[in-house]
């Protein structure tokens, strides 16, 4: 049994279980207020928020999973068990790959909840809408045709 090879699975998990951990609980308590005003019904974000770290959980161990089975780095096999530096460089690839995913997670659930709520706010006639309709009593909106006309 190569003893390298499972501390390295350790450290990489528990590098990737506290780092998702850490991210959830931290988008969970941040992202009410957020949420509360997308949805503006406190109750609604508040399960809608519960949804999205279950959803964010499963998606993220299940990366992690996935990535724990492939020692390979680079296209290379599995470090020699004495080369403690190459074990380092797969465990911070692996750890890197799952940090990554977390961002660009972060980044879609963010943009999507900003388009709902543009469009909540437009559709209700929040300020949003009362901008647009400020810009067209101005005649500020821009011209759909062409340029010059």
């Amino acid at each position: 049994m190569n003893i390298a090879l499972l501390l390295a699975y350790g450290a990489y998990l528990v590098l990737s279980l506290a780092a998702t951990l850490w991210v959830g609980r931290s988008l969970y308590r941040n992202g009410r207020v957020f949420l509360a005003e997308v949805f503006r019904d406190p109750e609604f974000a508040d399960a809608v928020n519960r949804l999205l770290l279950v959803g964010f959980y499963l998606v993220n161990v299940g990366a992690i999973a996935l990535r724990l089975s492939d020692v390979r780095f680079f296209g290379v096999g599995a470090p020699a068990a004495d080369d403690p530096v190459r074990w380092v460089e797969v465990v911070a690839n692996k750890f890197g790959g799952t940090l990554l995913i977390l961002g660009v997670l972060h980044v879609v659930n963010l943009g999507l909840l900003t388009l709902i709520r543009i469009a909540g706010r437009r559709s209700a006639g929040g300020p949003d809408a009362r901008q647009a309709s400020d810009q067209a009593a101005t005649g500020w909106l821009p011209r759909t045709g062409p340029v010059g006309n």
